[in-house]
């Protein structure tokens, strides 16, 4: 390999967007549940607003949910996800 092709793959790699686990777990579902998913996100960004106690869509439950599923994806990636704090947000 050269000089060259050796820049051009870092350039290349420094372009393509880094998932955290929950964003490649919703690129890797079938488009129904990945939707479901991304809506349930952003219901979970809106209730942020919220005062704790009247929030409806938490990090908690979708944890119990993905694990029931067995996507064992913990509580603090689910909330720098739905904070927009993880690495697929890195760059918007």
């Amino acid at each position: 390999m050269s000089l060259a092709e050796d820049l051009q793959r870092k350039s290349n790699e420094a372009t393509t967007v880094k998932r955290c686990k929950l964003g490649e777990l919703i690129e890797s579902l079938d488009p129904e549940t990945g939707d479901a998913l991304t809506l349930y996100i952003e219901k979970a960004r809106a209730d942020k607003a919220l005062p704790v106690h009247e929030r409806v869509f938490t990090a908690a439950w979708l944890e119990q949910t993905l694990r029931t599923w067995k996507h064992n994806i913990g509580r603090t990636v689910l909330s720098e996800h739905i904070n927009e704090r993880c690495s697929c947000d890195v760059g918007k």
